[in-house]
């Protein structure tokens, strides 16, 4: 990690500095001793002047939309001026790949160059169900760590529940040095809860109010960017159960309907004794989802027209439809141009030559990186951006609205047919105003996955906005400024090694015979159950009954989803044990459906990569939620009995003088008199 930078000769090191949780208290020059001031006094007046410190702090910060430290009287005009608004907000490191329960550390990181900063307010969201947020022992815990660099903390607060992160902090002093360079602001410690099926969970920053992540010093904005992480977790994947709570709420006067759930199981143990028992045994002792949870060192692989891998990378082309000049060409320009219009508006045409990718391989995530200008025709605005593949070939010198090259019109204006494009978004996201340069991320995983699966299917992607009529713009390969070229990030497996190229396992599922099998990856198999989860817990317990009437269906490249599956599909029968054999070594998906009235409590699909001669065991639990009976609120009925106790008040008619005495008694604690001085104060500030 960088060390950073400080303005001034004499800034001592801060890497390692822990803020005082406190204020030191400045001794005022003619005024009474301190010995005057009780102890108790003292330990009220800290957290105090604390708690007004932080709340001037905060009220400062509201009035310009973030929460950062107000710079000192006398520095803001020339701090404000030397504001450039470079710097990035970012995640060091960028992509974890952990296994399941495993702690990691993710640094909330400012990349400053030569630019000061003196507060950062950061908000980070992430998806509970994979991850959870720890301190240093492991254990859960509702804040993160912070680096030091920004001394004055004002905010720290991790939501497990819904997955967010609020963080803020700044420099009040004015002595205080301020920090440039690349430097980290705090650190979140994760632990992975499940694993992400072979697709990594987004860390992203939240960048709208009123959850605005936002860098400053003097008192404006020094904020360039901000980008997202994510985190790739190897393991069993959580239980795909619906909530349980929402089923009874539809049925909750059926009963009797935990009486079909012991009907199932007859039906489950009049068939102990079938031969395919045999092949449960070897299965039955382990936990099955780790061992089809694909295995693998992801490789990262960025794609960016003269710089991403290295600036030999010409393999990007862009230009852009336009409704107003329907006839011409817009290759060549700086920016690609959008346009939300009833007509159609204006649309960016986008491809990347992904060859650098083998074939075979198994992609783990593709983002698409455009870096949105603050060009805009209207300061109000909302758009809605949908990244489509596109199906016909274009040529950027060549394709207008009307056309895809010079001989071959779209089948519709604006790429807009079934022939032009698919109908299905790869992903959707909302694009509001900038102030400066903002990067919009897209995931296109489905996309890059079938370019790599069929090189010749690539046509690119196409960008439509939809929304109020809008006009903005994505910075183009033409773009003087190359780092704000677009760019294609990819995350991907790499295809286990095929020795013999003569085999061609990716056109068919049954082994090829080869002359020299010694030379030949030997096949594997799938073996499995689907299992009668009568617990709904998605676990399976080892006397666990199979489950009739589920199907399996088997993908691999030659047959993706959603076409015919590589191999007949498999119903179960009672046991509810199923197997595919004789499988080459590659990349399979394998998904299940469940039979009528039964919910998953297990996840329905696995990407599992065979290795010669391997056998994977896979288990998926299904279930029928039992409704609940209304029964148990008849209880509330006793709580009356009670009441009879009341008449204990009758001794205080015995001193009916004392009453009025009573009423001024919350007045005398000292929590009181504290809750009193704050508004006062507060008011006095113009806080309230």
């Amino acid at each position: 990690m960088t060390t950073p930078i400080h303005i001034g000769s004499d800034v001592p090191q801060r890497r390692g500095f822990t803020p005082r949780s406190e204020p030191v208290l400045p001794v005022q020059p003619g005024g009474n001793s301190p010995t005057r001031v009780s102890s108790s006094r003292r330990i009220l007046v800290a957290p105090l002047v604390t708690l007004l410190c932080a709340a001037w702090l905060l009220c400062a910060a509201t009035s310009r939309g973030t929460v950062a430290a107000e710079a000192p009287m006398g520095y803001a005009s020339n701090a404000q001026q030397s504001a450039s608004g470079t710097v990035v907000v970012n995640l060091n490191p960028s992509h974890s790949v952990v296994d399941k329960n495993q702690t990691f550390a993710v640094d909330l990181q400012l990349v400053a160059g030569t630019q000061p900063v003196d507060g950062a307010e950061v908000h980070l969201y992430f998806d509970p169900t994979y991850l959870q947020v720890v301190d240093v022992a492991g254990n859960p815990t509702d804040r993160i760590t912070s680096s030091g660099y920004l001394s004055q903390i004002l905010r720290n607060k991790v939501y497990s529940d819904t997955g967010h992160i609020h963080f803020a902090a700044g420099i009040y002093d004015p002595e205080e040095p301020k920090p440039s360079g690349t430097f980290p602001i705090a650190t979140v410690r994760f632990r992975a809860l499940w694993g992400t099926g072979g697709t990594a969970t987004v860390l992203a920053f939240a960048t709208e109010l009123p959850y605005k992540t936002e860098v400053t010093y003097g008192g404006g904005s020094v904020l360039g960017s901000v980008e997202n992480g994510s985190v790739l977790v190897y393991g069993e994947e959580p239980p795909g159960t619906p909530t349980p709570t929402a089923t009874p709420s539809q049925t909750a006067t059926a009963t009797s309907t935990n009486t079909p759930t012991a009907t199932v199981t007859p039906m489950d143990t009049a068939t102990g004794t079938p031969t395919p028992t045999s092949t449960v045994s070897p299965t039955a002792t382990a936990s099955p989802t780790a061992s089809a949870t694909p295995q693998c060192s992801p490789i990262t692989l960025w794609l960016q027209q003269g710089v991403l891998p290295d600036v030999s990378y010409s393999g990007s082309s862009d230009t852009f439809l336009s409704i107003d000049e329907p006839d011409t060409t817009h290759e060549g320009s700086v920016s690609l141009q959008m346009k939300n219009d009833s007509s159609g508006g204006k649309r960016p045409l986008l491809r990347f030559d992904v060859s650098r990718i083998p074939p075979g391989s198994h992609i783990i995530t593709a983002t698409l990186h455009l870096a949105q200008d603050p060009y805009r025709k209207n300061d109000l605005f909302s758009s809605s951006v949908s990244i489509y593949a596109v199906e016909r070939h274009w040529l950027a010198a060549e394709a207008t609205w009307y056309k895809a090259t010079a001989l071959e019109p779209w089948s519709a204006s604006g790429a807009d047919g079934a022939a032009d494009r698919s109908l299905t978004a790869q992903s959707t996201l909302e694009v509001v105003l900038v102030s400066e340069m903002q990067w919009r991320l897209f995931s296109v995983r489905d996309a890059v996955q079938a370019w790599v699966n069929y090189p010749a299917q690539n046509e690119g992607l196409l960008a439509i906005g939809t929304g109020f009529s809008q006009e903005f713009r994505f910075y183009s390969n033409e773009y003087p400024a190359t780092s704000f070229r677009p760019k294609l990030e990819i995350i991907y497996c790499p295809a286990p090694p095929t020795p013999t190229p003569t085999a061609t396992p990716t056109q068919t599922c049954t082994p090829t015979q080869t002359p020299t099998p010694t030379a030949t990856p030997l096949p594997g198999r799938l073996i499995g159950q689907v299992w009668n989860d009568v617990l709904g817990d998605g676990i399976k317990e080892p006397d666990a009954q199979g489950l009739p009437g589920a199907s399996l269906y088997l993908f691999n490249s030659a047959f993706p989803e959603p076409g015919p599956p590589c191999r007949p599909v498999i119903t179960t029968g009672p046991s509810g044990i199923f197997e595919f054999a004789a499988l080459p070594p590659g990349w399979y998906t394998l998904v299940r459906t469940n039979p009528p009235g039964y919910y998953s409590t297990t996840t329905d699909r696995f990407d599992i990569l065979l290795q010669s001669s391997a056998t994977v065991n896979v288990y998926f639990g299904a279930w029928i939620p039992p409704t609940t009976t209304p029964t148990p609120t008849e209880t509330q009925t006793p709580e009356t009995s009670p009441t009879p106790t009341v008449t204990v008040t009758a001794d205080a008619s015995s001193t009916p003088t004392r009453t009025p005495e009573a009423t001024h008694t919350p007045t005398t604690p000292p929590e009181s008199e504290y809750g009193i001085v704050i508004p006062l104060i507060l008011r006095g500030l113009g806080l309230r």
